[in-house]
């Protein structure tokens, strides 16, 4: 994070444009804050390499009345998806995946129904692998290992032939993250942590829900009346890490 230290003068202290801009954004940020119910938020705005406005707001734990700061750690839910496209186009780089090579190459024991599926099927929310239902919990508070998280939806049907429809799907990343493994021959949160945290985003990581992490944000979520509440138990995300 940037910051700047000022000499000490007696004399005024102008304005710079990025304490204006700041200011403004802090404004408009926590009106859109309250208005909305968010429980905290961290916001920074960054030019041609530099942070020229940081701001925190709101609560990282509203029960222990701990507020946001600079390093707070939020989720990245979905937004997830294109950190693990990035893992992917980094082994197409190295000749160690191919966007157009069917995946039951690259991972082994998977249901033949499933047809031809390739990463940019995948990628691209076209493979025909199913999202979420309605009427199955794939989540939990267990540590899943990939071949767990998987299983979550392997077995299922296809919702059409591959390459024919869109659908969005989370669980589609899951298996982008396993070709992830068999490429690299590192496990996912290993790989993420040294090739792509370690040098752009040094605090990103797969979340694991047992482990202590002071400055991670607590988990809300907003009722139907618009109520937010604390979720707990707190989810292990690790049955979606790729997409989620």
């Amino acid at each position: 994070f940037a910051c700047t230290v000022r000499a000490q003068s007696a004399a005024p202290v102008a304005v710079s444009k990025a304490d204006a801009l700041a200011t403004e954004l802090r404004e408009v940020a926590e009106a859109y804050r309250v208005e909305h119910g968010i429980v905290g938020m961290s916001i920074a705005v960054i030019d041609d390499g530099a942070v020229i406005a940081d701001v925190a707001l709101g609560s990282r734990d509203r029960e222990a009345k701990l507020a946001v700061e600079s390093a707070t750690l939020f989720r990245l839910a979905s937004v997830s998806k294109p950190v693990t496209a990035t893992a992917i186009m980094q082994l197409v780089d190295a000749k160690k995946l191919a966007l157009d090579s069917d995946v039951h190459g690259y991972v082994r024991d998977l249901e033949p129904k499933l047809g031809a599926l390739t990463l940019r099927r995948i990628l691209s929310h076209t493979s025909g692998l199913r999202h979420y239902r309605i009427d199955r919990v794939d989540g939990g508070t267990l540590h899943r290992s990939t071949s767990e998280a998987l299983e979550l939806f392997v077995h299922d049907e296809l919702l059409f032939e591959p390459g024919t429809k869109y659908s969005y799907s989370t669980h589609a990343f899951t298996l982008a993250h396993a070709c992830v493994e068999s490429a690299s021959g590192l496990a996912f949160p290993e790989y993420i942590h040294a090739r792509i945290a370690k040098g752009v985003a040094p605090s990103l990581a797969c979340e694991v829900a047992s482990e202590r992490e002071p400055a991670r944000s607590a988990p809300y979520t907003k009722t139907a009346v618009g109520v937010v509440l604390r979720s707990e138990p707190r989810e292990d995300l690790s049955w979606k890490y790729g997409g989620g």
